[in-house]
């Protein structure tokens, strides 16, 4: 039976990894989707009057969303190799080999 600690690591890793790629397909519609058309039509993107400026906002948005999904992934790998170390550990006797005085010395 598997020990809930190890179930909640696995689960929380996913977690993040799926808002990793939220937020990565987030980045890429702030980087690459824009339309300000002049007169009519749906605005995406669009948030002042110039181009230009329209442009710097949306390149400081997918800054922030890649910076986002690089951390969440980050922290997913982390918890998933926590979760194989402990996975590793629970096998073997790893707690008897860090003992620096055991109760047996005379």
């Amino acid at each position: 039976m598997k020990r809930p600690t190890e179930y909640y690591l696995k689960i929380s890793s996913i977690t993040l990894y799926l808002f990793s790629a939220l937020f990565y397909i987030q980045g890429l519609n702030k980087a690459f989707r824009y339309a300000n058309p002049e007169y009519y039509g749906d605005k995406i993107n669009v948030y002042v009057g110039g181009d230009a400026y329209n442009y710097i906002i949306n390149s400081n948005y997918a800054t922030g969303y890649y910076v986002l999904c690089i951390g969440c992934l980050i922290t997913g790998t982390l918890i998933l190799c926590t979760y194989f170390i402990l996975k590793k550990m629970e096998g073997s006797d790893f707690k008897q080999k860090l003992e620096i005085c055991p109760e047996e010395n005379p």
